[in-house]
């Protein structure tokens, strides 16, 4: 039979233990939609079409000069959806073509 210290550390060990292989709190999903977006024109920089349905971003096809790089911006609001202190361990993005350049582009539309 196990002397009263001898059981005590067997009670420890089989806590750490315990403690050890417990499950993780389980992960939670959130999914964010933009608070807002815009489309950045190289071309006009002080035009930044923050009230158009579409987001464009790449460079222009250069039939009339040359190629000049558009940029999308989206931005979320996650101060009220995800708790300080979280730690994201992944994100990820899906967005829609809606349309593809007509002169060929070293990008892949599906």
């Amino acid at each position: 039979m196990l002397d009263s210290s001898a059981n005590r550390i067997a009670a420890w060990i089989a806590c750490a233990l315990c403690w050890a292989v417990a499950p993780a709190a389980p992960a939670e999903t959130v999914t964010l939609s933009p608070a807002a977006d815009t489309t950045l024109y190289e071309t006009t920089p002080n035009n930044n079409l923050g009230a158009t349905p579409n987001v464009i971003a790449g460079t222009t096809a250069g039939n009339a000069g040359q190629p000049y790089r558009n940029r999308a911006l989206i931005r979320f609001d996650i101060a009220d959806r995800i708790p300080a202190g979280a730690v994201i361990t992944s994100a990820s993005l899906t967005l829609t073509v809606v349309r593809i350049p007509s002169v060929p582009a070293d990008s892949t539309f599906e």
